[in-house]
């Protein structure tokens, strides 16, 4: 199991780097235009960020569920952070991927639209990237993570 918890937190923050990092690099080597806003890369990008956050949305509900009545306020607004931003996000994700993929979805075209895909790709990968340092350096007992702090004082 740890072999399989180490893969996804590896999955999860590389997949965070590369929507970061294209993010950055897009506007050095793409130049828009009304008809092709952005370049093809990002519908690539998208499939696999939204594998990436079904990865986030199993680890963050049981980092969630697996939280005891005696668990610190630090460890518990950690892990309401991880669950309720990776909602947050996946909601934002498919309402700008559904305006993508179909042109009879309005709402979340033209300026809303860009918008909406700048505070995503600034938004996700803080709450993966940290999910997935989480996942990485607890691997070996992802049970009990959330229950005392790892970091000693």
């Amino acid at each position: 199991m740890t072999l399989l918890h180490k893969t996804a937190g590896v999955v999860i923050l590389l997949i965070a780097l590369i929507l970061v990092g294209h993010t950055i690099i897009e506007p050095l080597y793409y130049e828009s235009t009304k008809t092709a806003p952005y370049s093809s890369i990002w519908e690539t990008i998208d499939i696999i960020v939204s594998g990436s956050l079904f990865l986030c949305l199993i680890y963050s509900t049981y980092f969630n569920v697996s939280l005891r009545p005696s668990a610190s306020l630090k460890h518990w607004i950690t892990a309401k952070c991880w669950l309720y931003g990776t909602l947050f996000s996946i909601v934002l994700f498919l309402w700008g991927w559904f305006s993508v993929l179909t042109e009879k979805f309005i709402p979340a075209q033209g300026a809303s639209g860009y918008l909406l895909w700048i505070f995503f790709d600034a938004f996700y990968p803080i709450i993966s990237g940290s999910l997935s340092i989480h996942i990485l350096l607890n691997a070996n007992d992802i049970k009990h993570s959330m229950e005392q702090d790892n970091i000693d004082e």
